[in-house]
């Protein structure tokens, strides 16, 4: 799934199973750099990206923020703490995924709290990956020379 969530099914027919056919537009949808994150991006190309993300409030199906909160932070890490503006309640521990994905489907978390945290958790996970390209930029720009990110 890319960062614009699960392709509508009137958008490309690949398969006459409604589920698999959205499995293989989700997949084909990660053929736009500009729809998903990667490797190298520098943290404010994270930040726009997922800026511009799907993220309605309170929806839970097809949403590509929860998934990245779901797949890179809560497994096997045990709770987080978002961070958030102290005007609209400050700071929130959030225990599991589960407990995430129901507070924001109540509506007691914002989509920018989940998209700000986001960014900034996938910024850190990616540093030492950034890193890595500046010291060894080659193997970067024969990917690019390929028209891949």
């Amino acid at each position: 799934m890319g960062l614009h969530g699960v392709p509508d099914t009137a958008a490309g027919s690949y398969d006459e199973d409604p589920k698999l056919n959205r499995v293989i537009a989700a997949k084909m949808s990660k053929s736009k750099p500009e729809d998903n994150i990667l490797i190298h991006d520098e943290p404010e190309v994270v930040e726009q990206k997922i800026g511009r993300a799907f993220c309605p409030a309170g929806v839970v199906e097809g949403n590509p923020i929860l998934e990245y909160f779901r797949i890179l932070v809560f497994r096997g890490n045990g709770g987080i703490q978002l961070e958030r503006d102290p005007q609209y309640g400050g700071k929130v521990e959030v225990e599991t995924y589960q407990q995430l994905e129901e507070a924001f489907a109540a509506g007691k978390i914002h989509p920018k709290d989940l998209k700000s945290n986001i960014s900034r958790i996938l910024s850190e996970k990616l540093a030492p990956v950034r890193e890595y390209f500046r010291k060894h930029p080659k193997p970067l720009e024969e990917m690019r020379s390929l028209g891949a990110g």
